[in-house]
């Protein structure tokens, strides 16, 4: 590997700009947000109602 660093498909995730669209580990409501803060939704929340 000598080409990694343009390499299309192989540093594609490096290269490539941050796209939420095909980021598994964010959702539109998330960015909605601006942070990722569950709200209620998995009780971790500073208040317990």
């Amino acid at each position: 590997m000598t080409n990694d660093a343009g390499t299309p498909g192989t540093s594609s995730e490096s290269e490539k700009p941050y796209d939420p669209a095909e980021d598994p580990d964010s959702d539109p409501e998330n960015l909605l947000s601006g942070t990722h803060q569950p709200d209620q939704a998995e009780g971790e929340d500073d208040d317990p109602s």
